[in-house]
């Protein structure tokens, strides 16, 4: 069984859908973790929840009593991590920058606005030959996206921009309108065919 979406929230934003153990940005490649799993007891709760990264959750998960290799991950320990590294984030007392709650708590709508951004180009038989990336009006685009307000793509789309993976001539028209047009990187085509798990 899953957590519940407040705990889901609040975990990845606490995490900033970082890796608890090893401390890399995972984005949509995380798996939260039952520190003590519910066979022996534990709770679907956020005390018992720590996000970690597809190879730290695998690792965490390996360990066999039955043939003891290398030194396995206590409760403790876990617990111990996981709110270290939350208090480090939350004091910003961290070496890299994490993004920000907004960003966390959004995320899963990245892909959903990169994908309204290109077209596949395939041949008579549905082989993929390739991308367009069409100018696309933001003013459409914020407007457009389903469970998130215009300031929350607003938010994802900068967050999109400084990472490279769009480009945009964002402006104030001349009644404070938003408007201007955004573009797909090859850069962001990358990162969506990554997120969704295609090559």
């Amino acid at each position: 069984m899953s957590f519940p979406k407040e705990v889901k929230l609040q975990a990845l934003i606490a995490c900033r859908r970082n890796c608890v153990l090893c401390e890399k940005f995972c984005g949509l490649k995380i798996e939260l973790h039952h520190i003590k799993q519910r066979a022996h007891g534990g709770k679907d709760t956020f005390e018992n929840c720590i996000p970690l990264c597809f190879d730290c959750h695998s690792e965490v998960r390996m360990y066999n009593p039955e043939h003891p290799k290398g030194t396995k991950y206590s409760e403790e320990e876990l617990i111990q991590r996981r709110d270290l590294f939350y208090q480090q984030i939350a004091n910003n007392s961290r070496s890299h920058k994490y993004v920000s709650k907004e960003v966390a708590e959004y995320f899963e709508t990245i892909p959903i606005i990169l994908k309204r951004l290109f077209g596949t180009e395939v041949d008579a038989i549905g082989t993929i030959k390739g991308y367009n990336a069409p100018l696309v009006s933001y003013e459409y685009l914020r407007k457009n996206i389903q469970n998130c307000t215009p300031q929350c793509v607003d938010t994802l789309v900068k967050w999109l921009s400084e990472q490279g993976y769009v480009q945009t001539d964002i402006r104030l028209d001349f009644d404070g309108t938003i408007c201007g047009t955004i573009r797909i990187r090859q850069e962001g085509i990358n990162f969506y065919l990554e997120s969704v798990g295609r090559e």
